[in-house]
């Protein structure tokens, strides 16, 4: 199935995913959704706003350094077309 006939929400889920994976798995991962919900719950966010709460996140987290390196080894621009179109 290519990335053109999933839906919108579909390719955010493995946008997700892809980040999960990137930080290191699901028990990396799963406190910064914690952390995301209690900030933004209720609330329309920027692309720029989540991704500095997601630096922000990572970057005091145990291993941050490391954490914050992988982050910056996504390849935004390309990952951000994949899951969300052009």
């Amino acid at each position: 199935m290519s990335h053109q006939s999933l839906t919108r929400d579909q390719r955010g889920s493995n946008f997700l995913l892809h980040i999960e994976r990137t930080v290191g798995g699901l028990d990396v991962f799963r406190p910064y959704i914690k952390a995301y919900i209690q900030k933004f719950a209720g609330n329309v966010v920027t692309t720029d706003e989540w991704r500095a709460h997601l630096y922000d996140f990572f970057s005091k987290a145990e291993n941050g350094e490391a954490l914050v390196k992988k982050l910056d080894e996504i390849k935004w621009d390309e990952v951000r077309a994949l899951a969300f179109g052009s």
